[in-house]
């Protein structure tokens, strides 16, 4: 994720600070959500029945020396969390090795590693050491870790303890010993202290002096709370059912306070961050601005109330039905005026990624659940049953989260996709199609007489178009042009959907907390919830199978190639456990390239394809001339399908600016020429310094002609992938590639 700045490129200041503590937070959340699946499900409920413990995999927890100890049962299902950590520890280490470690060219030699945050740089992408914060990334990565061990040194401290003071319809057997209260006492202050610790660790934008080393600092106590939390566990007596040969299905005592904290953290680490983008609009003195903020702060409010009024199964999906359509007109009406991302994106992203993760994870709750046994949804039983039944307690608060906050997400995409779909179709009724037409009429080439086997999607004959002639894809390939340029200007209205789904998603989160505290909420159907967790759980699957289109299908794999590249361009100076940043090796690699090339008297020409560009960008845009590049290096950048401005102004604002555009003209030396080629059906690419004809865009058609032989296929349309094929482009590039001597 790259720092915040608003439209204007003003930096607002505690957005990079929130959003790390964010991060850390997002991390706590997935070792949390993971745990209670391994330690109370699998360890404690299951591994505590004798008919749900019956499976090979769950032969440890069979054991005489774990049957019958709650906080061994414990302590085994948390080595599930444990190696996630040490999973994500190795990946991270080793990926940082592999992209971080790789230093740009320096004079002499490679530049210094960076110990500042890659965000709080000067210059945003034209700073030297943009591509050189691995220090830093690398101090985050430790404080991720350390804060995870302590979570589940916390967890297993506090639910161990819980099971002997409330375990319902649970008693220690007689003659047995407590641990001693220390190891307790001792290893929840000590996570406690690792975690506000590491909270405070992330803030600074520097790693200098001491705080090189406050990563294995914190590592240290969260490893030594993870051993008297094991330690307790391990000398735990046993415990016994009050009621032989029955138990009382519960949820695992003590969990839900953990919950509770950490969900609160969460919540207050989310809701800063609006709060300062607020604080930010207010300070600016916008009164355009701060109308808007009011009017969607009063409507909020309002639509909340209605919630409350509409209080009748259903009512929450007319509520939401008419926030989205709200919102997407609000967007259209003031789509003349977009640069960049409409409202919030910070706040927006923040959200998005808790709520996937959680949508993910809580259905993987449920189904790990359902495949143990018979889910009920309750904190706890108010009977004993027979201990041959397989009945796993969960909170009923999943069943509510699974059956409202995972179809809202559904139903908006529908919408949204309903609109998109809408928007198309008309692009290629007739009136948007005969305007195709006619600009392929205008520039087309008469046909001469002797070549009648040449056929034109828009005339025959000299001119008069001939419907006895037309076939029916003939007749619709203008609206088939129509509708690509359609699609290539939809990616720009996704931060509709999202919006929506986040304001609509925490006004239902609020209004189901209240109705929850309260005990007065309308539970859902059994198979509303089981159906919302299986939606959730098919999200992983679904990436499988997208993975596995993209090995046997080319274009599929451009298009994931596509999304992957974007999400892994910049730094990991958030989040360090989250894949790496390719471009923290392919910028500084293709510096050292065309430095290697002038050095060897060779002409340079770059020619870059959609992310290509973005990279070329990168390397080219850097300040210091005599530091990433020599003097007096001349490069010919030839760029087609480049999202600079479709996509990365519209997401980045703050990095890729007019001043970053400006800095690659041939004018100002970093270049000696520079095209772009765009197509209007491109869904990535486009223009770049203005639209329409100018010094450094070139629009192409696309198709390139409306021409063909009669009985082929009509031209096809190449939108982001056909400027490879296209001869128009590359006799463009031929025209301005340097020559030798």
């Amino acid at each position: 994720m790259a720092v915040h700045r608003d439209a204007d490129g003003q930096t607002i200041r505690d957005i990079p600070v929130l959003a790390r503590v964010a991060a850390l937070a997002l991390t706590v959340n997935v070792v949390l959500l993971v745990s209670a699946v391994a330690m109370d499900y699998v360890g404690y409920q299951c591994g505590g029945n004798i008919k749900c413990a019956d499976s090979w995999w769950m032969s440890p927890f069979r054991m005489a020396s774990v049957a019958s100890f709650p906080g061994r049962r414990i302590l085994l299902g948390a080595v599930v969390p444990l190696l996630l950590l040490v999973l994500l520890a190795v990946l991270t280490y080793r990926t940082q090795r592999r992209y971080e470690s790789v230093r740009p060219p320096g004079n002499p030699g490679p530049r210094q590693p960076c110990v500042q945050n890659a965000a709080s740089l000067e210059g945003g992408l034209r700073n030297l050491d943009f591509w050189n914060t691995g220090p830093y990334t690398r101090y985050l990565g430790k404080i991720h870790i350390a804060a995870g061990l302590a979570l589940l040194a916390l967890m297993i401290a506090t639910t161990v303890h819980g099971t002997l003071e409330s375990a319902p319809g649970m008693r220690i057997q007689e003659g047995r010993s407590l641990a001693p209260e220390w190891l307790w006492s001792g290893s929840v202050w000590i996570a406690v202290a690792v975690l506000v610790v590491a909270v405070l660790a992330v803030i600074p934008e520097k790693v200098i002096g001491p705080l090189r080393w406050l990563g294995l600092i914190l590592t240290v106590p969260a490893i030594g709370a993870l051993l008297l939390a094991g330690a307790m566990a391990l000398l735990e007596p046993a415990m016994m059912a009050v009621v032989p040969n029955a138990m009382t299905p519960h949820e695992l005592p003590g969990l839900r306070p953990v919950m509770n904290w950490v969900y609160g953290g969460i919540i207050v680490a989310l809701l800063l961050v609006p709060v300062c983008l607020i604080a930010a609009a207010l300070d600016r003195k916008k009164p355009l601005r701060t109308v808007q903020l009011v009017v969607v702060a009063a409507a909020l409010v309002g639509m909340y109330f209605m919630l409350d009024v509409i209080d009748r199964p259903y009512g929450w999906v007319i509520v939401a039905l008419i926030v989205a359509i709200g919102i997407i007109v609000v967007g259209v009406v003031n789509s003349g005026r977009l640069t960049a991302f409409r409202w919030g994106a910070p706040f927006i992203v923040l959200t998005i990624a808790f709520g996937l993760a959680n949508t993910v994870l809580v259905g993987l709750i449920v189904r790990v659940a359902d495949t143990l046994g018979e889910i009920k949804y309750t904190f706890a039983a108010t009977e004993p049953v027979p201990d041959s039944g397989r009945i796993i307690a969960v909170f009923p608060v999943i069943s509510d989260v699974a059956a409202y906050l995972i179809f809202e997400p559904v139903i908006l995409v529908l919408i949204f996709a309903g609109w998109q779909a809408i928007r198309w179709w008309r692009a290629g009724w007739s009136k948007p199609a005969k305007a195709i037409a006619d600009e392929y009429y205008e520039k087309e080439q008469p046909l001469p007489d002797d070549r009648g086997w040449v056929a034109s999607t828009v005339k025959l004959n000299g001119g008069a178009f001939n419907p006895d002639w037309a076939t029916p894809e003939m007749r619709a390939w203008p609206g088939r042009v129509s509708r690509a340029r359609k699609v290539a200007e939809m990616p720009r209205d996704l931060d509709l959907l999202f919006t929506s789904i986040v304001v609509i998603g925490i006004l239902l989160f609020a209004w189901l907390e209240m109705h929850i505290w309260a005990d007065d909420i309308r539970r859902p159907s059994p198979w509303v919830a089981s159906l919302g967790t299986a939606i959730a759980t098919l999200l992983p699957l679904a990436v499988l199978l997208l993975a596995r289109a993209g090995w046997q299908n080319p274009n599929t794999r451009r298009v994931i190639g596509v999304l992957w590249d974007v999400g892994t361009f910049w730094p990991r100076g958030y989040h360090p456990l989250s894949p790496p940043s390719y471009a923290e090796r392919a910028v500084p690699e293709l510096q050292r390239r065309m430095w290697f090339l002038h050095d060897s008297g060779a002409q340079i020409l770059l020619a870059a394809h959609s992310q290509g560009a973005i990279l070329a960008a990168a390397a080219l845009s850097q300040d210091g001339p005599d530091e990433v590049r020599p003097t007096g290096m001349k490069v010919v950048l030839a760029t087609f399908g480049s999202p600079m401005r479709k996509l990365y102004r519209w997401g980045f604002p703050a990095y890729f600016t007019d001043e970053l555009t400006q800095s690659l003209l041939p004018q100002n030396g970093t270049t000696s020429i520079w095209r772009n080629f765009y197509y209007l059906t491109d869904y990535i690419g486009g223009w770049i310094v203005n639209e329409g004809e100018n010094s450094i865009d070139k629009k192409l058609p696309d198709p390139p002609t409306c021409q063909f032989t009669y009985g082929d296929a009509p031209p096809r349309i190449g939108s982001h992938t056909g400027y490879w094929k296209d001869p128009a482009m590359w006799q463009e590039i031929d025209l301005i590639a340097p020559r030798p001597g």
